[in-house]
């Protein structure tokens, strides 16, 4: 057995939002790193989860709260990427959060982690974009998946509100020539309370409460009937309730777990 450790690139994440997907984001890591058995051939990873300084992602893009929460988790991975040694950098940034990668939120995250580093440092970061990677991933899947015929392949895509609004994937997805998929309108307040609900969703219960399944379960199938080529859990919270790569025969999106595979090929290579 090996006992030298390569230089590998130390990853950073910033936590809490919400605290499990930070969690599922660090397991995924490790669970996806090669190793030669020993603790010290895994990965560095500065982990910071400190929820109560972040506003909510979703209530911040209505209009509910005001802080940016691009804006504290900033000077949380500062903090963090202060303590990574010279032979860690390039440092890798990603955030578990898929309504966080707004542009109205992630511009203002980056633009702050400018002002808080000094030149040097604030060279040596590598923001990872959940979201670009995934639609990535997803496109190439979608090229091997069959579509009608003349007409974009459709993804269907279940998310927060907030994630909705601001239209995220469809835009990212408009940009490879794939259509996104959504619940209709009037039906998106249920899929947002069976993330969000304070009594019974997958936000506020662990293990996740059977009501929250069902609805997530529902919807899914709603997309698939409508001809998604593909499913992509637009809020990390959603593989609580749908935790399978395939629905109803089609190919499951987790991005935490696309997430995590670019970091660890980008912290070995």
């Amino acid at each position: 057995m090996s006992t030298a450790v390569p230089h590998r690139r130390w990853i950073v994440l910033g936590g809490g939002v919400g605290p499990m997907a930070g969690l599922a984001l660090h397991q995924a890591i490790i669970q996806q790193t090669i190793t030669d058995g020993r603790d010290q051939s895994h990965l560095s990873v500065i982990h910071v989860s400190v929820p109560r300084q972040i506003p909510d992602r979703t209530e911040y893009l209505l209009g509910t709260v005001q802080q940016n929460p691009g804006t504290p988790m900033a000077h949380l991975v500062a903090g963090a990427v202060r303590q990574v040694p010279p032979e860690g950098l390039p440092a890798l940034v990603a955030v578990p959060c898929n309504t966080f990668h707004a542009p109205e939120i992630v511009t203002a995250f980056e633009a702050e982690l400018q002002k808080l580093l000094p030149p040097p440092l604030e060279n040596q970061l590598e923001f990872v974009n959940m979201v670009h990677t995934t639609v990535t991933g997803v496109a190439r899947l979608a090229g091997n998946a069959p579509g009608a015929a003349g007409g974009p392949r459709k993804v269907g895509v279940l998310s927060t509100t907030g994630t909705r609004t601001v239209g995220l994937y469809e835009r990212v997805l408009a940009s490879v020539g794939l259509d996104a998929l959504q619940v209709p309108q009037e039906e998106q307040p249920r899929l947002h309370d069976a993330i969000y609900n304070l009594t019974w969703g997958l936000k506020a219960v662990s293990p996740p409460d059977a009501r929250a399944v069902k609805l997530v379960e529902h919807y899914a199938g709603m997309l698939v009937d409508a001809g998604a080529v593909a499913l992509v859990l637009a809020c990390t919270e959603l593989p609580l309730a749908l935790g399978t790569p395939q629905f109803c025969g089609v190919p499951v999106i987790d991005p935490l777990r696309v997430l995590a595979a670019q970091l660890v090929q980008k912290a070995q290579a």
